[in-house]
């Protein structure tokens, strides 16, 4: 990831697709901002997993229906020597149920609490909130820094937000970005730029990589560039120029529905950012 220079804009992702991506790639002193009240977002996770594990059981089932396909009735003969007890004396094996891999984060290794330990999680309910966070942001927290190893000093020329010696930067992670703003009165060009700019500027201040990413629709192809909130969806969305801008009546809608002149949301966060595809994703990135 080319976070060391330039802020990026990640596909939508699923809220189990964001964690695992936080605990495997990130490192202290990351902060994962998620744009939503805790209640709402654990609920989104939990209907995450049960879809996961609902599908992977569905596959599971259909492969094992190809390998061991069923047959015609047997023989009358052969039915009748099966529910005699006399010419079968020895019980058949019971089958066993199959048993379902859990998903990874439901299976809380000691190294995933060990990372967890050091990721601050804030949740943020409403634009204002997220502005005023992020005007006063900074590194000191209650969040423990990663204790160095035994026999190992820390290494000379390192600076502020800098990693474990790993090579990888440190991120500042806004989950929903676009999300809080869509249906407010900061649906707008200045809304998204004045906020994509406190942003951006909270995380050269602190010397963070800054990742925006949307929330991917649970069966949608986990974010896959499919439906209206894929990539190509959200960018392609129209914001107007203005914030406080009303929609047209029913009557009027043409477009975007939006009263007045609109631009391309692509076109907006285009000015700060680079649109890149996460690695939740097996195609190609789209490069803006």
């Amino acid at each position: 990831m080319d976070t060391q220079l330039h802020p990026l804009f990640l596909s939508p992702a699923l809220p189990s697709d964001l964690l695992q991506f936080i605990i495997n790639r990130c490192t202290y002193p990351t902060t994962l901002i998620i744009c939503s009240n805790r209640s709402d977002f654990q609920d989104s996770l939990t209907e995450d997993l049960i879809h996961q594990q609902q599908h992977q059981q569905q596959e599971e089932h259909a492969q094992q229906n190809l390998q061991h396909p069923s047959t015609e009735p047997p023989p009358d003969n052969v039915a009748q020597q099966a529910s005699d007890p006399a010419a079968n004396p020895e019980p058949q094996p019971a089958l066993q149920p199959q048993q379902h891999k859990p998903h990874a984060l439901l299976t809380c290794p000691l190294s995933q609490l060990a990372v967890t330990r050091h990721i601050r999680t804030v949740f943020i309910p409403t634009v204002s909130h997220l502005r005023a966070f992020l005007s006063v942001f900074s590194l000191k927290g209650d969040v423990p820094a990663v204790p160095t190893p035994p026999g190992k000093g820390r290494r000379k020329g390192k600076g502020k937000g800098k990693g474990k010696g790993d090579g990888r930067l440190p991120l500042l992670v806004v989950y929903n970005f676009l999300s809080l703003h869509r249906d407010t009165s900061e649906w707008s060009v200045q809304g998204l730029g004045s906020s994509a700019a406190v942003l951006v500027e909270a995380g050269r201040r602190a010397g963070l990589g800054v990742v925006v990413v949307e929330g991917a629709v649970v069966g949608s192809g986990q974010g896959a560039g499919e439906g209206d909130r894929g990539m190509e969806g959200l960018l392609g969305e129209r914001v107007p120029v203005l914030s406080g801008v009303g929609r047209r009546t029913r009557s009027d809608l043409e477009g975007s529905g939006w009263a007045g002149k609109t631009v391309h949301v692509g076109r907006v966060l285009g000015r700060w950012f680079r649109f890149r595809r996460g690695q939740w994703n097996a195609e190609e990135g789209h490069t803006g």
